[in-house]
């Protein structure tokens, strides 16, 4: 396979027996190989070496899966540049298998590498601290992580967070954001670049405040309250929050225009030159 920082192997068959894989660790950090839900759970499994298992006389065996919410999964520690060798065995002729190299985890800090393709990256928070990349989760506790980083690279890339039972706060801005809660002990802090689409939720608990910036470009804003949502998008971003108490919106110009929608109920608007605001049961704008 070459190089990999993540690669998806769809619809493979063991019906003619094993299938072998040789492939080079991009980055330092987790090799993680899954097996997409196999059914039955054992139908499908991996072997991981560090020699060649069909050219070697009875090659060690660095690593064997086992079942992880329902997949069949190894993480082995790496550096960059080491070359593996996977096996998968088992009787199954449909699964996927996920490659990836892409998570790092060093003292209280998580690094998330993306790709030149598409990425997907989720941190939820709700239950600890949750990292997931391109459909493989990482569960880590509290005590473990304080700062996650996550860097989209090229492709078309998406960020989706949910909060925590505390105070939360987003700031987000054209292909950045800092997602932190600073009330807890520990408390969290995760920085995202290079992405094009943001989707922020908090539903778990807490007073929760989100600050949308522009970009140079012509952008627009959108909030309806009653849907419990607010947006900045057009140019080069798409954010997008939802369930947030206190939503502020800034336009540094450039013909920006902001959309406001008002609810049910008794909803109070309040408009100047340089700063509106409308306050309501369910939000505040």
């Amino acid at each position: 396979l070459g190089p990999i920082d993540f690669r998806l192997l769809e619809r493979l068959s063991l019906a003619n027996g094993s299938l072998y894989y040789r492939m080079e660790t991009t980055h330092e950090g987790f090799l993680t190989l899954q097996v997409d839900v196999p059914k039955p759970s054992k139908s499908a499994r991996l072997r991981l070496y560090d020699a060649d298992p069909v050219e070697t006389d009875e090659p060690a065996i660095l690593e064997q899966s086992s079942l992880d919410d329902g997949n069949q999964r190894i993480d082995w520690e790496v550096a960059a540049g080491q070359t593996y060798y996977i096996e998968v065995y088992g009787n199954n002729e449909d699964f996927d298998l996920r490659i990836a190299n892409l998570v790092h985890h060093g003292g209280t800090t998580v690094t998330v590498h993306g790709t030149d393709s598409t990425d997907t990256f989720e941190f939820n928070a709700a239950a600890s601290r949750d990292v997931t990349i391109n459909g493989i989760r990482y569960h880590f506790d509290d005590a473990q992580v304080e700062l996650v980083t996550f860097n989209g690279g090229d492709g078309y890339d998406m960020a989706i967070l949910d909060d925590s039972v505390g105070d939360d706060t987003l700031t987000a801005e054209e292909k950045h954001a800092v997602f932190s809660n600073s009330d807890q002990t520990p408390g969290f802090t995760v920085t995202m670049d290079g992405f094009e689409e943001l989707h922020a939720y908090a539903q778990a608990g807490g007073h929760d405040k989100a600050d949308l910036y522009d970009s140079d470009a012509k952008d627009k804003f959108k909030s309806e309250p009653a849907e419990n949502y607010a947006k900045m998008y057009g140019g080069r971003m798409y954010n997008r929050v939802k369930f947030f108490d206190v939503v502020e919106a800034f336009s540094s110009g450039e013909k920006d225009l902001a959309r406001i929608f008002d609810t049910q109920g008794n909803d109070l608007f309040e408009g100047q030159q340089d700063v509106s605001w409308l306050r309501t049961d369910v939000f505040d704008v």
